[in-house]
């Protein structure tokens, strides 16, 4: 699956040529091994939730709350996958509920009791799985689609693969397991990963590493190639993670700038 923007987020910086030509690129792995999260969507109702309080609120759109992997307590279980990923439930009173007044039949008291019922019981799962580099996943500029200032976009090459299609379908079966559990109702289940780009979680392409010829940074986030360029966010992890990259950053970013502080009272910046 190939798919373009002309902005990366925040959590991921690619350093983009002048005259189309890379900087910093003598390892030639400056756009090599995008990483993302593997994002698995749920959904069911459960009966012990029916009926509850309307004073609960709209709320925020994610708890929070996270199953961390589990795969760890598990050494003799048989995976066909690498890695692990986490499962985030969520459940609220939205303000726009999936089950609502106009799509709910019926009239009179026992329509309001049915409305009723099923306002806040509802219950998403949402997992992050850990993607592996991969020579398949990467970025590069569109040969041919510009931006309205005339740039190439940025075109970014992200095929499933078979490590992503096994961890889905065995989160899949995870979510089976767990609405199964709590007697859900109404349960759906997804046909396949959420696309590409729903976590905005984007990772890798000038990775670090302790050799100039297979990395762009050093451990300290500093280009090899050219001494005062800093690279301090996701785009230097050379690996992914099945959890939320940010405090990740922060701490490289931390690092790096007290690395960056030394370097400078020495004169070496």
């Amino acid at each position: 699956m190939h798919f373009r923007r002309t902005i990366v987020n925040s959590n991921t910086y690619v350093i983009l040529p002048k005259n189309s030509q890379w900087i910093a690129n003598s390892s030639g792995m400056i756009g090599k091994n995008f990483i993302e999260h593997l994002d698995v969507g749920a959904q069911a109702y459960f009966p012990e939730l029916f009926f509850i309080d309307r004073e609960k609120g709209d709320g925020i759109g994610g708890s929070h709350i996270v199953i961390p992997w589990f795969g760890y307590f598990r050494p003799d279980e048989k995976r066909d996958f690498a890695r692990g990923f986490q499962i985030e439930p969520s459940s609220r009173i939205r303000m726009r509920p999936d089950k609502n007044a106009k799509n709910i039949r019926g009239f009179g008291s026992d329509y309001k009791k049915e409305v009723r019922k099923w306002t806040g019981a509802r219950v998403v799962l949402a997992s992050h799985g850990e993607m592996l580099p991969s020579p398949n996943k990467f970025v590069e500029l569109d040969p041919s689609v510009k931006d309205k200032w005339g740039m190439p976009v940025l075109k970014i090459h992200h095929p499933w693969e078979s490590n992503d299609i096994n961890m889905y379908k065995y989160i899949r079966r995870t979510y089976e397991e767990i609405f199964a559990a709590a007697k859900a109702v109404d349960v759906r289940l997804p046909e396949a990963p959420d696309q590409p780009g729903h976590s905005i979680h984007e990772m890798g392409t000038v990775h670090m590493g302790r050799d100039p010829k297979t990395s762009a940074l050093n451990q300290f986030n500093q280009s090899w190639d050219v001494k005062n360029l800093f690279v301090m966010d996701a785009a230097a992890f050379a690996s992914g993670t099945h959890k939320n990259p940010t405090l990740t950053i922060m701490a490289l970013a931390w690092r790096a700038s007290e690395y960056m502080l030394d370097e400078m009272k020495k004169q070496n910046l």
